[in-house]
């Protein structure tokens, strides 16, 4: 069973009004059927505003974060969670 729809390079979705309509219908469609979506590429506020609109669960690119390496990563989430590494 399919568990998460992966949307890559959204920059190319939000470029144009059929585009949107289209990544709208299919994140509904998406929802209906249980299946999470991920956007990948999220490069800027406008883009970060529209998925958050049209409900898609998780998003990632360089608007949130460069990429890092796992050590890097894991000193982040302990500041945040207060665990130890």
């Amino acid at each position: 069973m399919i568990q998460f729809w992966r949307i890559k390079r959204i920059d190319n979705v939000i470029s144009k009004d059929k585009n949107k309509k289209i990544t709208r219908s299919l994140i509904s469609m998406a929802k209906n059927l249980g299946i999470k979506v991920i956007a990948e590429g999220v490069e800027n506020n406008e883009q970060a505003n529209f998925l958050e609109e049209i409900n898609c669960d998780y998003s990632q690119g360089f608007f949130f974060s460069k990429p890092q390496s796992i050590k890097n990563f894991k000193c982040h989430n302990c500041i945040e969670t207060q665990c130890e590494y």
